[in-house]
C-alpha cells in the first residue's frame, strides 16, 4: 500500500486486499489518504490503494455482495450468533423461572 493510509470512520464490514491493494466497503465510511490527498468512501464504494494518485473511487453493484465470500460468511456468522444468543437468553429465563419455583 506504500504511503496510502486508511482510517475507518464507522464500524461496518470492509474488505482490504493485497493483490491488488484495494479497499471495498459494504457499508460504513472510511477515509483514504495518500500523496497529500484524501477521499472518503462509503457504502458500496471501492478504491485502489496503489497506482491511483487521484484516489479515484468506483462503486460496485449491491448485488455483488451476495456472492462475495467475505460477505456470505459474515452473514452466516451473524445469523448463527443471533440464534445462539437467543437460545442462551431463553435458557437463562428457564433457569430463573425454575429457581423461583415457577
Amino acid at each position: 500500500m506504500g504511503s496510502t493510509s486508511v482510517e475507518i470512520l464507522k464500524k461496518s464490514l470492509y474488505q482490504l486486499t493485497v493483490a491488488p491493494p484495494a479497499l471495498r466497503t459494504f457499508d460504513g465510511k472510511a477515509d483514504v489518504a495518500g500523496l497529500g490527498k484524501s477521499r472518503e468512501i462509503g457504502k458500496y464504494d471501492q478504491i485502489l490503494l496503489a497506482g491511483n494518485d487521484s484516489l479515484k473511487k468506483t462503486s460496485f453493484d449491491e448485488k455483488e455482495r451476495k456472492t462475495d465470500p467475505l460477505y456470505v460468511w459474515t452473514e452466516a456468522r451473524s445469523a448463527y450468533t443471533a440464534r445462539t444468543l437467543g437460545e442462551c437468553y431463553l435458557d437463562a429465563g428457564k433457569e430463573l423461572r425454575t429457581r423461583a419455583g415457577m
